[in-house]
């Protein structure tokens, strides 16, 4: 019984820590190639142990974000601070400016720009 109320409160504080992330814009479709060697860094250490080093990784048990194209950057900041499916939440374990170091690494490794 104790772990369901630790469980359950996890589970709010998630929903409260995501309802005050900030919201990207739909149009924001920018990113900085400069900032892709910081984003790498960023994405070594909390990617690439499941979509694999340098964004490739055989069979398709995990979203290839080469495919990504600079218009899904709402969707992409979303799934990677609220999580989507298997994947975890990132929430505030990242600064807003990983965020964008990050995305900036996907669209210039990317296949689809």
């Amino acid at each position: 019984m104790k772990f369901a109320a630790v469980l359950q409160r996890a589970l709010v504080a998630a929903l409260i820590a995501g309802a005050q992330a900030p919201a990207f814009a739909a149009d924001d479709t920018s990113f900085d190639p400069s900032k892709a060697g910081e984003g790498k860094k960023v994405y070594t250490s909390f990617c690439a142990r499941c979509h694999g080093l340098n964004m490739q990784v055989s069979g398709n048990s995990f979203f290839d974000l080469r495919k990504l194209s600079k218009e899904e950057k709402p969707r992409f900041m979303n799934s990677v601070r609220n999580g989507l499916r298997a994947m975890p939440a990132w929430g505030d374990n990242l600064k807003q400016e990983e965020y964008e170091f990050l995305w900036s690494y996907v669209m210039t490794t990317n296949t689809k720009k």
